[in-house]
């Protein structure tokens, strides 16, 4: 063995022709003296490139790994529940909305009360704050769903200029306005759109007694009641009771409803 590093090398080179490991460093001085002029380290990658060690990578493989990933795709949300934006995480009338099951999803308004129906959330303080906001929300809802509203919460003593730009608003974008005088009361609104959701429509309207003398019945104790104001006098309707006169009202018919208080009818008076 010769006193020099690099007659060792060349000579192991030789004689295993050209393939060898160098173990413990890399001969420098062969970098910038090899014949053809590329290192030794390119010489070594080349050889390993030759043996039964190298594996090419697929092509397949490599577009795979430089792809992105797409984003999974979000959950549908369920026909049962009121989707809720992300956005209000955290808003106190969500602890209010419990008849009805809820959940988030990424919808364009605030609360998503069912395919044609949804509402934009607005405190009057937080409007009074941020002016722009309700504009820049109706941009984006744009023309979406059929039946909008705009829930607002009345959190200032003194909201009557507040309430009429907002019906303003509402006039012109095509919203109904919904007042609610508390956080339970806005969650009750959001509860009750999603429970009539599929009923029809006359599960909200007005009920109208089709006899004509329970209609005229009720039509004179309402009577009674606006005369007895200017006189100073109030009717105790839980104590009033009314008395059927041969065949004028039909049998079914136990009560009218006259001034938010149901009228009991009797056969007969008991006194």
């Amino acid at each position: 063995m010769s006193s020099n590093p690099d007659e060792d090398v060349q000579e192991a080179s030789t004689s295993t022709g050209g393939n060898y490991i160098k173990s413990g460093f890399i001969d420098v001085t062969n970098r910038q003296q090899g014949k053809d002029g590329s290192s030794a380290f390119s010489k070594a990658f080349t050889n390993l490139k030759k043996s039964e060690f190298y594996e090419e990578t697929a092509p397949e493989a490599k577009t795979a790994a430089t792809e992105p990933k797409q984003k999974p795709l979000n959950k549908p949300a369920s026909k049962y529940a009121v989707v809720v934006n992300p956005k209000q995480r955290g808003n106190p009338i969500l602890k209010f909305v419990r008849n009805v099951p809820w959940e988030y999803g990424e919808i364009v308004p605030d609360y998503e009360m069912g395919v044609t129906t949804c509402a934009l959330f607005l405190s009057i303080r937080y409007h009074n704050l941020n002016p722009n906001y309700i504009h820049e929300r109706l941009k984006q809802l744009g023309h979406q769903y059929q039946l909008r509203v705009l829930l607002v919460q009345v959190d200032v003593k003194e909201p009557h200029h507040e309430l009429k730009q907002l019906t303003k608003i509402c006039f012109l974008a095509d919203l109904t306005l919904m007042l609610a005088w508390s956080q339970e009361e806005a969650g009750r609104i959001i509860e009750i759109y999603k429970i009539y959701e599929n009923k029809p429509p006359d599960m909200i309207m007005e009920k109208q007694d089709s006899n004509p003398h329970s209609m005229v019945l009720v039509m004179a104790l309402e009577a009674l009641h606006e005369e007895a104001k200017p006189l100073g006098l109030e009717v105790s309707w839980p104590k009033t009771k009314g008395q059927v006169f041969g065949g004028l009202l039909d049998e079914t018919v136990q009560s009218v409803h006259v001034c938010s208080e149901d009228i009991e009818i009797l056969e007969s008076f008991p006194w």
